[in-house]
């Protein structure tokens, strides 16, 4: 079963990112995604204006890639994003996410070559888009 929950324990984000072989940012918010009771993935975030900011959404290291568990995952953080009033949602371009990952939950190059997608709307009638 596919569980994904927010990390409220700094000290198990911090474990989580060590895992995971990611930067842990103390002020980040975080989620993690379960399979079956175990940790899959991880991904720490933030927000700004109307802007969400995802830092990265990363497998656990040991385990195998769950494409599907951080694809779920990244798209509750965006929806969480989207609750708290945020309009885009930027991703950023560091190794700590594969891009692969980047273009599944749907974020685009811009001219700049930023990692970005609107949200606003996106979750409102998610079955027509």
């Amino acid at each position: 079963m596919l569980e994904i929950k927010p990390i409220e324990d700094k000290a198990l984000q911090e474990q989580l990112c060590n895992e995971a072989g990611v930067k842990y940012l103390p002020d980040a918010l975080a989620y993690v995604a379960y399979v079956n009771t175990f940790e899959v993935g991880v991904c720490q975030f933030g927000l700004k204006g109307n802007t969400g900011y995802i830092y990265n959404l990363t497998p656990m290291g040991k385990r195998p890639e769950d494409t599907e568990a951080l694809f779920i995952m990244g798209r509750a953080v965006m929806s969480f994003m989207e609750s708290c009033g945020a309009e885009y949602a930027d991703m950023e371009d560091t190794d700590a996410t594969e891009e692969r990952i980047k273009f599944v939950i749907g974020f685009k190059r811009n001219d700049e070559g930023k990692f970005i997608i609107p949200i606003k709307g996106m979750f409102e009638h998610h079955c027509k888009k």
